[in-house]
């Protein structure tokens, strides 16, 4: 997501009356009416607040602009919705063209681009995901996306095909620039991986002068044929230049298979994905289930156990991965003086937090011990938070109760 150019220190909410004596007064808190209820889930849910402090909530295929739901579907497929002078724009793909609309009151189409068919004839099944405007020029995008390529061995995909299975085929990213309206080319994301392997982006952010993607390298396995046991993934980070159009910077964040058991087909999960971004520096922040997978624990809050990892790259420097805590769905925001702050949840349902400051982390102190927050929706990414100018922190996530929270919170 794009950062706005300013950021408050994170403190969260305090409910009860001891709590709001300590270090936040909640400005506001409350139940928001959303369009999705009963057997329909809130599969993912984002919040963007622009220039002016209009507050913008999107789920699924609605957005909720001036206190009503919108349902966006109609103006195509939402690609993502961005930052761009301090306005918040959406990008949807329909008919064969990529349309962006201002959203303010309401949507003004601002720009049409017609996607240039077949980039490249080994590449099938080309799909965009993300849409980024490029700083400081008019009219100018970049949008990123994936590719379906099959394997170089033709002996591999025929076992698989024959033996039953399917063939491989391997997803690779890509990424494609607009100027003025048009689509000039598609630019293969040659990101440092192996031929063979596929690198599925999660997130990205865009910075002054590059594109930061952060996602999965996943090792595939022509020769099992038609058996599919989940396979072993990298945490991978690649820094895209804009003016050199091309990966700059790439990194290996995390990786654990020598736990991985393709015999017994032993899964351990990642969690939700938060990146952000001060200056050039780079934030993230993921969680890891080393003990089978969150999907066989029934999503029972209480019996998810994972760890919460941290990195950064400063001046352009790697860091080492850091365990900063036990709990899931973190997330990382930066305040104005690039003071770090990542926030996340135990499996008592409560909101923990800690501010990294001078190369060191405070203690972790509790900001919201009632949440009743519903854990299926939070650990695949429910959890949204986003400062307005005043530095008040707005934050959202689901409850036990198929609803979404909504909370303005003053820090001290």
């Amino acid at each position: 997501m794009s950062k706005k150019g300013f950021a408050a220190v994170i403190f969260l909410l305090f409910l009860s009356a001891d709590e709001l004596c300590a270090k936040a007064r909640v400005l506001e808190r409350k139940e928001l009416s959303i369009p999705v209820r009963g057997s329909t889930e809130i599969h993912s849910a984002e919040l963007f607040i622009d220039n002016d402090n209009n507050t913008f909530v999107q789920i699924n295929n609605f957005l909720r602009v001036n206190n009503k739901w919108i349902k966006i579907d109609e103006y195509g497929r939402c690609l993502n919705g961005f930052l761009k002078d301090s306005q918040l724009y959406m990008a949807f793909e329909k008919d064969g063209n990529i349309d962006v609309y201002k959203v303010k009151k309401d949507f003004e189409l601002t720009s049409r681009v017609e996607i240039i068919k077949r980039p490249n004839i080994l590449w099938e099944g080309a799909g965009f995901e993300r849409m980024f405007p490029v700083p400081g020029e008019d009219n100018s995008y970049f949008l990123q996306g994936k590719c379906s390529k099959f394997p170089t061995n033709p002996f591999e995909f025929l076992f698989c095909f024959t033996s039953g299975g399917h063939g491989i085929i391997y997803t690779k990213p890509i990424v494609a620039e607009i100027q003025n309206g048009k689509m000039l080319r598609y630019l293969k994301f040659r990101y440092g991986g192996k031929l063979d392997e596929s690198f599925i982006i999660k997130e990205a952010a865009e910075r002054k002068d590059s594109i930061s993607f952060l996602g999965f390298r996943r090792l595939e396995e022509p020769a099992m044929g038609p058996r599919h046991p989940p396979q072993p993934v990298i945490l991978y980070y690649a820094d895209y230049n804009l003016e050199k159009r091309k990966v700059i910077r790439n990194h290996t964040l995390y990786e654990d298979t020598a736990r991985y058991d393709k015999n017994t087909d032993t899964r351990f999960d990642y969690g939700p994905l938060s990146m952000d971004n001060f200056g050039d520096d780079v934030f993230i922040v993921f969680s890891w289930c080393g003990s089978g997978g969150w999907s066989t624990k029934g999503f029972d809050i209480k019996e998810i156990k994972s760890d919460i990892y941290y990195w950064q790259c400063s001046n352009g420097r790697f860091g080492d991965i850091e365990k900063i805590a036990e709990g899931f769905s973190p997330v990382v925001r930066t305040d104005f003086f690039g003071n770090v702050h990542v926030i996340w949840v135990d499996g008592d349902g409560v909101f923990f937090h800690k501010m990294r400051k001078d190369g060191g982390w405070s203690e972790a102190e509790t900001i919201l011990s009632d949440a009743d927050i519903c854990p299926s929706t939070a650990v695949y990414g429910g959890i949204s938070a986003e400062f307005d100018k005043d530095n008040n922190l707005n934050i959202i996530y689901p409850s036990n109760d198929n609803l979404l929270i909504y909370a303005k919170v003053k820090p001290d």
